[in-house]
């Protein structure tokens, strides 16, 4: 047993590996998110613990991100990947982590770790010398579950999410996909922040996202058309069996036409006919999100929201990680 630096010749097995032990379907420490965040020029690295034969037994991709004073933090979006976190492969792979982070001037790590709520295992954690941070990707979400054929999934809707389906179906919306879209999309993304007072990542962000997935074949625009108009816009990704629902925006000047559920119902069938399994709406929470949140449930009302344990830090300069958490309380 190793730990080795992953380069692109390991891509075939790291999303091997990835896709058949992410709780969540492993999107963001999928191969193809590394290259996404190398191309916003964030320092990415993968490191792997493998066995005699080559096999993977557990991994973390890391992102690089900067602070002051040319110091930097390392974070790990909902990794590192293990079968168990006791085990001899996960704290080798936590000790090479840390190893590469005083090598390149991390005075932490955050790990935003792919596990559901469990307080056995906040106790495994706080032994290992990880303490919890917060949040950084969505604590809890909502999965569907698209083993179920279609008339069952729409049997399984709020009645008023099936209705508001029809209505849009009424008013001739038309789905289409396609990269042409975006300047479209990216115009419903800032009236969305606007209306809803949210933050959006910049045009890039999108941009690269769309150009990296999109070229893996891993990633769709889908839009709704009104009348010659785009009104609503969805970015969904598949990796594996695992459909997500990254980023989504309507106009509000639509509302009427009830395109967004339409548009919704047409991204479900469309990871349906990838094979996907679960459908994942990427954050549901009714106390940060309210309305998206009740727009989502409709379409999976009886669904159980899932709820992961969040982002554990390990500090690796205790003393300048110190001075950080009390610099973060006070810009609070």
């Amino acid at each position: 047993m190793r730990a080795i630096i992953c380069d692109n010749s390991w891509k075939e097995k790291w999303d091997n590996y990835v896709t058949s032990n992410a709780i969540d379907g492993g999107l963001l420490q999928s191969f193809a998110w590394g290259e996404f965040q190398s191309e916003l020029e964030k320092k990415v690295y993968r490191i792997a613990v493998v066995d005699d034969s080559g096999n993977i037994e557990a991994l973390a991709q890391i992102i690089r991100y900067q602070l002051p004073l040319n110091k930097f933090y390392f974070y790990i979006p909902r990794g590192p990947i293990t079968n168990d976190l006791s085990s001899q492969e996960f704290k080798m792979l936590l000790k090479e982590i840390k190893k590469l982070a005083v090598k390149k001037n991390a005075i932490f790590i955050r790990m935003d770790l792919p596990i559901f709520e469990d307080n056995e295992k906040k106790i495994i954690l706080s032994n290992l010398g990880l303490s919890y941070a917060g949040t950084v990707e969505p604590k809890s979400t909502l999965i569907l579950d698209l083993k179920n054929d279609e008339s069952e999934i729409l049997s399984e809707m709020k009645s008023k999410t099936r209705y508001n389906i029809k209505v849009a179906q009424k008013h001739d919306i038309t789905i289409e996909e396609g990269k042409e879209y975006f300047e479209d999309f990216w115009l419903l993304m800032q009236k969305t922040a606007k209306r809803d007072k949210i933050k959006v990542h910049s045009k890039k962000h999108y941009q690269k996202m769309l150009e990296v997935f999109g070229g893996e074949g891993m990633m769709k625009l889908m839009v709704a058309d009104f009348q010659g108009k785009v009104v609503a816009g969805n970015l969904i990704t598949v990796y594996g069996k695992w459909c997500t629902y990254l980023h989504g925006a309507s106009d509000y000047e639509f509302r009427d036409k009830m395109a967004p559920y339409l548009l919704q119902w047409q991204s479900i069938l469309f990871a349906k006919s990838r094979w996907c399994e679960q459908y994942d709406f990427w954050g549901a929470d009714e106390d940060k999100w309210p309305g998206v949140t009740r727009f989502k449930i409709g379409f999976a009302p009886e669904t159980k929201i899932t709820q992961y344990l969040g982002a554990y830090d390990m500090p690796v300069d205790h003393l300048l990680y110190a001075l950080y958490r009390i610099l973060k309380k006070i810009k609070k």
